[in-house]
């Protein structure tokens, strides 16, 4: 701003500065003389900010006439992820019913259940169920692991869980043999894992 300021020029550029409408340099003007506390420049700011405040009280709300929608609609959706948002029915078809999927035997005693897959980012979601006496051998983990205990007592490295308890590991951790002595029921996001020789 090129122009010298004066009393006259602040109380003019005041109610531009109510409504937010000052660039950069005149909004930085007048804050700094605001702070100064010039008692007439705040008084009158004020004045302004109650008028503003009552004239959006007496605006009728407007519906927006159809085609404005469906334009804001449609730009909206040129502007939306690649990745599309799910429908209704596929979110539906996420769910796993208690009833649903298949146990597999993966060790005597220890079952896994899928609940779902997710290759492109290296791990999966599994129900692991350990009956009474199964013991689950040394493994190393390729990615993070995350264990939430929902039923029953383990342990691990000398270290005991039971329901409720939730452990994570980091990749390359190694996990020495896992045993339940009453059996225990895990939720897991499992990464890849290799399972290594007990004597390793």
């Amino acid at each position: 701003m090129k122009f010298k300021m004066d009393h006259k020029t602040y109380q003019n550029l005041l109610s531009a500065y109510s409504l937010g409408s000052l660039d950069p340099e005149e909004t930085e003007i007048i804050e700094k003389h605001l702070q100064s506390g010039c008692s007439l420049c705040l008084e009158s700011l004020t004045e302004y900010q109650t008028t503003i405040g009552f004239l959006s009280l007496t605006i009728k709300p407007v519906n927006p006439p159809p085609q404005i929608k469906e334009a804001l609609f449609t730009k909206i959706d040129t502007l939306a992820p690649t990745d599309r948002s799910l429908s209704k029915n596929e979110i539906i078809n996420q769910i796993v019913r208690a009833e649903d999927g298949r146990w597999e035997e993966i060790f005597p005693g220890i079952t896994l259940k899928t609940l779902s897959k997710h290759p492109e980012k290296g791990y999966d979601i599994i129900l692991m169920h350990m009956s009474p006496g199964s013991v689950l051998p040394r493994h190393k983990h390729l990615g993070v692991e995350d264990v939430y205990v929902l039923e029953g007592t383990g342990s691990n490295d000398g270290i005991h869980f039971k329901a409720g308890d939730f452990a994570s590991a980091p990749p390359g951790s190694i996990h020495e043999e896992t045993y339940t002595s009453d059996g225990c029921l895990m939720l897991v996001v499992l990464p890849k894992i290799e399972f290594l020789p007990s004597n390793c």
